[in-house]
């Protein structure tokens, strides 16, 4: 069998990231570390900054070669009620992440599970309808892609954003990764071009299962825990050139 060598600058890299979840700590860990693995198995090389350990000092430093930015940890909404930022060992802003964060060239920021990341959030009171789904998804995606990433996709669905990632690595594009991801548990709600950069396009898909759901949120570090009737949630979204694939990322 030949054997196959990689050096260190042909290889891609990772950050992943999960923020202080509470009593969900422990599971979001779980999850990240299926993602860690994945992207192992990959021969990419991956920096983990786990709560209680995600000094945003630290991940400027490790991110400044990394074309995967991976986010698990609670949304961030703000006096003027627009969204954006990372909640970490303190509150970073969608300016922090603009004046800070040096991404590589191309790289894709992915969301799991934050609250407004796909449109939704956990303290929302009822369907907030596409137009704010798509305003939230903007928020988070425009810092990022401002610095010179390529791509934003976030999921709110268990293995959501392992199944998009491995469709990703087969060499699917974004569209027909986002489209893949939709399946049988959500539907699309628009997917259309994105008004800060038409050379993109920004998806939004939703779901509406009926019945009731238990919704979980905190606010300024209070837990509330709610049995509401469901209604439509936006759970799936993407920001980037359709055709954006691992190969435009290597280039």
């Amino acid at each position: 069998m030949p054997i196959i060598s990689y050096s260190q600058a042909d290889q891609l890299r990772a950050v992943i990231i999960v923020g202080d979840l509470q009593d969900g700590t422990v599971s979001a860990i779980k999850e990240m570390e299926e993602i860690h693995s994945f992207f192992k198995s990959k021969n990419v090389i991956v920096k983990t900054f786990y709560h209680p350990k995600t000094s945003w000092k630290d991940i400027i430093s490790a991110s400044k070669d990394a074309s995967f930015f991976v986010y698990r940890g609670h949304g961030m909404s703000w006096p003027d009620g627009k969204y954006g930022g990372l909640d970490l060992d303190e509150a970073i802003s969608s300016e922090d992440i603009m004046n800070d964060l040096k991404l590589k060239a191309n790289a894709i920021v992915i969301f799991k599970s934050v609250c407004g990341g796909a449109g939704s959030s956990a303290s929302d009171d009822g369907d907030i309808g596409i137009r704010k789904a798509l305003e939230r998804v903007s928020d988070y995606s425009r810092p990022f892609l401002n610095i010179g990433a390529s791509a934003y996709y976030a999921d709110n669905f268990g293995n959501g954003c392992l199944s998009f990632l491995n469709d990703f690595f087969e060499g699917k594009t974004m569209k027909e990764c986002f489209d893949n991801s939709i399946g049988w548990s959500a539907k699309l709600e628009v997917d259309q071009n994105y008004k800060y950069d038409r050379s993109k396009s920004i998806g939004v898909a939703s779901s509406d299962w009926g019945g009731t759901v238990t919704k979980t949120s905190y606010i300024n570090g209070v837990k509330s825990v709610r049995e509401v009737p469901a209604t439509k949630d936006y759970d799936i979204a993407y920001v980037a050139n359709p055709r954006f694939s691992i190969s435009t990322l290597k280039k």
